[in-house]
């Protein structure tokens, strides 16, 4: 997944996704092997972290070479993946979402009322929704009872090159839980800016005008930003996963 996702990045940002792709996972692997040696050894603390990070940013750097691209930006893969996905995965994962809520006086187990209302409290509340509420231009909410999916934000190739959003739905599934309704309502916002920002614009017109593609890269990103709030809740790097091999399916066509 480390190197299919560093591919994506990559290929998003304007560079060659198969150079990112090996870079990404010759590094993960790099690392953690290294990471193996390192508690073989009894090399600890900093000197381990620092050692994973060096093998793993060589490694990226040599594996993008060799695959006819940068060097300095396969290092940086490499450090992107050898520091991030394997040092910091030491850390006590927080549940920064529980933690927001608790602060504008809300319990993440308790169940919201099926109200725009509640979703408004919490766009008005709580700093970093409010934040992403403003970067994605504000967009309409409404809610639907009918509606199966969590939330849902209308995407075309029309409205993703004008770069304008249409109203974000949210249904009955994202109202289990004010944690649920959080990271729905996180989800959707991320859609919007990936809309007004160009971001998906980008990926379309790397993706060959291909919606669908296009539509799987942004998914992989926005379920990204939802496990990033908790990194103990595994459903969205299944979800991101499930995402990342629909996309390669249409890659190889």
């Amino acid at each position: 997944m480390h190197g299919f996702t560093q591919g994506v990045i990559t290929g998003i940002s304007g560079g060659d996704f198969y150079q990112g792709f090996w870079a990404g996972s010759i590094s993960s692997v790099v690392s953690s092997v290294t990471g193996g040696l390192n508690n073989a050894t009894g090399l600890s603390g900093t000197a381990g972290d620092v050692s994973t990070m060096f093998f793993g940013t060589v490694s990226g750097g040599l594996s993008s070479e060799f695959t006819g691209g940068n060097f300095w930006q396969g290092a940086a893969t490499g450090l992107t993946v050898s520091g991030l996905n394997h040092v910091a995965h030491k850390i006590t994962y927080r549940n920064f979402v529980r933690e927001r809520l608790e602060a504008i006086g809300l319990n993440w187990k308790d169940r919201p009322n099926f109200s725009v209302a509640e979703i408004d409290y919490l766009l008005d509340y709580d700093p970093t929704l409010n934040s992403m509420y403003e970067y994605a231009d504000r967009p309409a909410i409404e809610i639907d009872p009918n509606q199966t999916a969590p939330g849902s934000t209308p995407i075309s190739i029309k409205s993703i090159k004008a770069k304008t959003v249409g109203t974000m739905t949210f249904g009955t599934k994202a109202f289990r839980s004010y944690y649920t309704l959080y990271q729905s309502v996180g989800h959707e916002l991320r859609h919007a800016y990936q809309i007004v920002s160009g971001i998906y614009a980008n990926s379309l017109k790397i993706n060959g005008g291909n919606l669908n593609k296009a539509i799987y890269s942004m998914e992989i990103d926005a379920l990204w930003w939802n496990y990033s709030q908790n990194m103990n809740d595994l459903q969205f790097l299944k979800l991101a996963s499930g995402y990342e091999k629909k996309l390669n399916l249409n890659l190889s066509k």
